[in-house]
């Protein structure tokens, strides 16, 4: 993966984790996007019966013309493979606010007192 792409997937990363974009369902459930001003990305994940699991990370400028970017399959569990990859799970969780939601739930359930506990 050429340098531009690698600070460009490690940009996504960050600013996912850190809340400063939010992810959306793409075409199905298997595929985000978000939205910037000037391009939109895809971040999919596939299955391929030969090469394993796979992601793969696509643009649009704009004109509706969608550029492939960067792709990597499982067998080849490399560093591209490994980015690929936490992009996708991260763009997963900012979707679906898996972790939000398992967070919350985690104190509202800390927070009811057993019938013990309360006071008579």
């Amino acid at each position: 993966m050429n340098n531009k792409y690698k600070e460009l997937i490690d940009l996504l990363i960050s600013k996912t984790e850190n809340n400063i974009i939010t992810w959306s369902y793409a075409s199905s459930e298997d595929s985000f996007r978000v939205e910037l001003t000037d391009a939109f990305f895809v971040i999919s994940y596939f299955f391929d019966m030969s090469l394993g699991e796979g992601y793969g990370l696509s643009m649009s400028n704009g004109t509706g013309k969608t550029i492939d970017l960067v792709s990597v399959c499982g067998s080849s569990h490399s560093n591209d493979f490994e980015s690929l990859k936490r992009l996708y799970l991260v763009a997963k969780d900012s979707c679906t606010q898996e972790t939000a939601t398992i967070d919350k739930a985690i104190n509202e359930l800390k927070s009811l007192k057993l019938p013990d506990e309360l006071p008579f």
